[in-house]
């Protein structure tokens, strides 16, 4: 099924190092996370389309991604953006990373669309 990404099928832990709380005023949240026996850190940030897509890398981003958006968010459903980035920093420089740095410059991972249909 993702023979694409050549990612290799397996187990593996991931811990998350410092969670990032939502934030109104930034509209997304991160979390910080490691996974066991690396030596480096991830970045995973979720929240609003449109401010994700403009703090993450120009080439990460579709040319159709407000079209896309708009013909999720015309049909009712709720969507957010979910983007990645590496941290090159040691573990003492990660534990009080400002939420603003966190997000800076992730690759645009891709849209999580959902639809809450009313029940009969």
């Amino acid at each position: 099924m993702f023979e694409a990404t050549n990612w290799l099928s397996g187990s593996m832990e991931v811990g998350i190092v410092r969670e990032l709380p939502f934030s109104s005023g930034l509209q997304r949240m991160s979390v910080v996370t490691r996974m066991l026996g690396s030596t480096h850190f991830d970045v995973f940030c979720k929240g609003a389309p449109e401010t994700i897509a403009s703090l993450s890398k120009a080439d990460t981003v579709p040319p159709d991604f407000v079209d896309t958006l708009t013909s999720y968010t015309q049909r009712g459903h709720r969507v957010l953006a979910l983007a990645y980035r590496p941290l090159t920093d040691s573990f003492t420089k990660v534990q009080p990373t400002a939420p603003r740095r966190a997000g800076a410059r992730p690759h645009l991972l891709g849209l999580l669309v959902m639809e809450n249909r009313l029940k009969p």
